[in-house]
């Protein structure tokens, strides 16, 4: 097991593209808080759009977006640092570029038959979907911390504060989030391997992340006159949406139950694939 984490944490370190991407993630979440605060010293000296965006703000954005104001933050008068990471979670910007870094990191040994030539070294298949699974954890968590540390510091450089709210619940509701970006990452993981090409992948990963499949709900809808159903309450990417700070302890706890579902699922399919002795 340690051979395998420690060869899969080299890939990691040895390549440029990771790096890369936190780099451009970094600059859109920039532009992020950019938008962001000048959305929000909009709204505070516009009254009449302020209103306007409490009645619409309760309209879940299924889709990836830059930059988003919270209408409490203009009754309070300030962004709290915690609720502007919580909405660039929500945004799904991070999720497209932890996406992409899933797409890279397992196309490149299928195209390199990187896994033709540890057939023989590994012959638990296990060892190494769980070596790839901890350097996907990895990622994830680094591109949560650098993008909240360049989040803070951009913001504080354009607006001269920080201000930390309700830390105990930030820190469960991140913490709930990280599981539902691995379990998502895990399922584009499972997908590179059914597809085998990096192209469609990355297309399929990208349009899932964006919300594409609201479109059941509107068939649904058409067809049941009205029903309140809706796919994405049982999609990872859909709870990544919906989760907030404040949630109730029942979206927190449907949240980690399909967070973990999707992740054991995934895991054991992979790993039936790796068993498959076409795949090296």
């Amino acid at each position: 097991m340690k051979r395998a984490i420690s060869l899969e944490l080299y890939r990691l370190r040895k390549n440029k593209y990771p790096w890369i991407i936190i780099i451009i993630s970094s600059i859109m979440i920039i532009g992020s808080v950019f938008m962001t605060t000048a959305d929000f010293n909009y709204y505070i000296n516009n009254k009449g759009a302020l209103e306007e965006l409490k009645q619409t703000f309760e309209q879940v954005n299924w889709g990836i977006y830059i930059g988003s104001v919270i209408p409490k933050w203009c009754d309070i008068g300030y962004i709290p640092i915690t609720e502007l990471f919580m909405r660039n979670i929500q945004s799904k910007i991070l999720l497209m570029f932890q996406t992409i870094f899933v797409i890279l990191y397992i196309g490149e040994e299928i195209k390199t038959s990187f896994l033709k030539n540890l057939a023989s070294a590994f012959p638990k298949k296990i060892e190494l979907i769980f070596g790839k699974l901890v350097t996907i954890a990895i990622f994830c968590f680094m591109i949560f911390l650098i993008n909240f540390l360049v989040m803070s510091l951009s913001f504080y450089i354009m607006e001269g504060y920080l201000r930390f709210d309700n830390i105990g619940l930030f820190i469960k509701y991140i913490l709930t989030e990280y599981l539902l970006y691995l379990s998502f990452s895990v399922i584009i993981m499972l997908l590179a391997y059914l597809i085998r090409n990096s192209a469609v992948t990355l297309l399929v990963g990208l349009l899932e992340s964006a919300g594409i499949l609201q479109i059941v709900d509107s068939i649904v809808h058409n067809i049941s006159n009205g029903s309140s159903f809706s796919i994405m309450n049982y999609l990872v990417s859909g709870n990544i949406v919906l989760l907030s700070i404040e949630s109730s302890d029942d979206l927190y706890i449907r949240s980690l139950i399909i967070a973990l579902i999707y992740l054991f699922v995934s895991i054991f399919a992979s790993f039936i694939i790796f068993n498959k002795k076409d795949i090296y």
